[in-house]
């Protein structure tokens, strides 16, 4: 075999570099990449009427090719919500100083009403292992059930290429006062759901991490969405959440790649079937 003859060296520079191509095609082109909503443009869409069209805010002047889209069908709004409130100075920050899109409805006309948000991720090859908060998922309810319990429920992410996924990991793990649930997460995939717990009547402190949920979804997406709602029995009163930082990882285009790859497995099945016959020889 010549392993140092033009042909030789050509075939395997073949080799390397059709490998090398597959590594790229498949493998994230921004790794760990953090939205941590930034506070220009902020939220500058207003307040999402009833029934009205959706608002959203594309933040893509950021470098990040992000938008969020608000949509509202029983909602009013405490004045300046939703807002981006910087470096944990928001209502809610789930113990940190990060900066976090705070919603604050006043009240929700019915329970079965809800505010839904949608994170479009606008690069053409999505993104994976997309992780995030929710933070003050909790209730406050007076004994005749008026007041609030935050309800989280259609938590699901569009696949690249189409179709739906529910989070890989989802747990509400705090460790502010950890001995008392504030929230708690009960069904799977369609039927998730994340509901304030009615039984602590104090809720969760603003500015801890008592009602924070962790989220993640590891495969190839486009989209994230949810819907928020109020499930008191009761009169409806005021209730808030914060979506703290996305990390994220971006993705590059498939189809490219997907035909990179077959040329790629094609160059090295030919070299190990050339190798093969030269030692039958």
């Amino acid at each position: 075999m010549r392993i140092f003859g033009p042909g030789g060296l050509l075939r395997r520079i073949a080799v390397v570099g059709a490998l090398s191509w597959v590594i790229v095609a498949f493998s994230p082109i921004a790794q760990g990449t953090v939205f941590d909503w930034p506070t220009s443009p902020g939220w500058t869409a207003g307040q999402p009427d009833i029934n009205g069209p959706a608002q959203t805010v594309d933040y893509s002047s950021t470098g990040q090719n992000i938008s969020v889209t608000i949509a509202n069908t029983g909602a009013t709004w405490n004045g300046g919500y939703p807002q981006v409130a910087a470096g944990g100075t928001g209502f809610v920050n789930g113990g940190t100083a990060n900066n976090g899109l705070i919603v604050q409805p006043s009240a929700q006309t019915s329970t079965g009403t809800f505010i839904q948000l949608t994170i479009n991720f606008n690069n053409p090859g999505g993104v994976n292992n997309v992780s995030f908060q929710l933070w003050d998922i909790d209730a406050t309810v007076d004994a005749s059930g008026n007041g609030f319990i935050d309800t989280i429920t259609h938590l699901q992410a569009i696949a690249v290429g189409g179709g739906t996924l529910f989070p890989d990991t989802i747990d509400n793990t705090h460790t502010s006062n950890p001995g008392i649930s504030y929230n708690s997460i009960t069904g799977s995939g369609p039927t998730l759901s994340i509901t304030g717990d009615p039984s602590q009547p104090a809720g969760a402190a603003n500015g801890t991490d008592q009602g924070t949920v962790n989220i993640t979804f590891s495969q190839a997406i486009t989209q994230l969405s949810f819907w928020y709602s109020n499930t008191a029995t009761g009169s409806l009163t005021t209730q808030t959440i914060g979506l703290g930082p996305l990390t994220y990882s971006v993705l590059p285009e498939t189809s490219p790649g997907w035909a990179v790859a077959t040329v790629c497995i094609a160059a090295v099945a030919l070299e190990f079937g050339r190798r093969r016959r030269k030692l039958r020889i």
